[in-house]
């Protein structure tokens, strides 16, 4: 199993090259299920939590579980690709769980359920048009990808997650495609 220690100093050693390039990447998360897990808090103390995966953190309406190496995954990715938040969540509640978890200042720009037209995540909202082709949307649900967008599909997250190197795994993609 690797060890944090070990990821921080793999992360740490990629070409400085690729940071200087003249067209970013630009990457387009999803929150929930993809980044992190959250649940009421109502119905998280209603439950027997013995299985949960790590620690939670609690905001006054909800508890949130960060995918592991969130922060790390974040702060090296947005040294090569411009990162943008998409989210069906509304924007009070994506803006708290941000607000809680202090990563709102790793993303270009945010979008939430109130600017959502369609069913799929149309990067168009988000992105110039002439900038897609370098564009790539992250989800856990096939369903949010629109027509002609490319879309790595990320399993889902939940607190009952275990050994969860997902965005390790994202993190090489995404610097092979830059």
């Amino acid at each position: 199993m690797l060890k944090s220690a070990s990821i921080i100093s793999i992360l740490s050693f990629y070409p400085i090259y690729k940071i200087n390039k003249p067209k970013r990447l630009n990457v387009v998360l999803d929150m929930d299920e993809t980044l992190l897990h959250t649940q009421r808090k109502d119905k998280y103390y209603d439950n027997n939590n013995s299985n949960v995966n790590g620690s939670p953190i609690e905001t006054e309406h909800h508890v949130i579980f960060p995918r592991p190496f969130l922060n790390l995954f974040l702060k090296t990715t947005s040294k090569f690709a411009n990162l943008y938040l998409m989210t069906k969540g509304t924007k009070h509640y994506a803006k708290s769980v941000l607000d809680k978890l202090e990563i709102k200042d790793y993303f270009v720009d945010k979008k939430y359920r109130e600017d959502l037209t369609s069913n799929c995540k149309d990067l168009g909202l988000i992105i110039e048009r002439n900038q897609l082709t370098k564009s790539i949307l992250i989800d856990d649900k096939k369903s949010n990808q629109c027509e002609n967008q490319e879309l790595y599909h990320i399993p889902k997250f939940t607190e009952y997650v275990k050994y969860d190197y997902e965005l390790i795994k994202l993190f090489f993609y995404l610097l092979y495609k830059s």
